[in-house]
């Protein structure tokens, strides 16, 4: 269920990055009402593939994971492709260059953390007490965010200048 989820999250992003540019415009009407389409494409696909997954011998539980990912990709695309034919979203030279690379740097992260994770298998099980599986945890998490880190500082997509504005901003509170 987690992995069909994982699927999805980019789409969940996307919905995220695209909704503020309907919201700039005063419309609320269009993402509403592919909130609904949203809604209504999640329930259907979770009750049909919850129980075609029960027929076929999965774990039906599954099926409402992906459904929810196949309702949110579809609502990432109603508005990106909304938004595209209105004129207000384009590829830019700059998304177009690092879009690519920023798919890499997240696949290199998935592969490290992939290959790390048998090494690591031994501190996170049951077994292991509570701080040893957290620090295990932990370092998988960093280790993963060190080298997607590493990878989009090389690659240009972002600068240690752009990282230390970003980290150093005040949050409003």
């Amino acid at each position: 269920a987690l992995a069909a989820f994982a699927i999805g999250l980019p789409g969940f992003v996307l919905i995220k990055v695209f909704q503020p540019g309907f919201f700039a415009r005063e419309d609320t009407r269009t993402p509403m009402v592919y909130a609904g389409v949203n809604m209504a494409l999640n329930v259907a696909g979770s009750i049909g593939l919850f129980f075609l997954f029960k027929e076929w011998g999965l774990m039906p539980h599954v099926g409402i994971a992906l459904a929810t990912t196949i309702a949110g990709w579809t609502n990432a695309l109603l508005l990106w492709i909304t938004l595209a034919d209105a004129g207000h979203f384009r590829w830019d030279a700059r998304l177009a260059r690092n879009l690519p690379l920023i798919t890499l740097a997240s696949a290199a992260m998935g592969g490290a953390i992939y290959f790390g994770l048998p090494y690591l298998a031994p501190y996170l099980a049951a077994s292991a007490p509570l701080s040893v599986q957290f620090a295990a945890l932990t370092a998988l998490v960093v280790g993963g965010m060190a080298i997607y880190a590493a990878i989009i500082l090389a690659a240009g997509v972002m600068s240690l200048r752009q990282l230390r504005k970003f980290s150093s901003r005040k949050r409003a509170d």
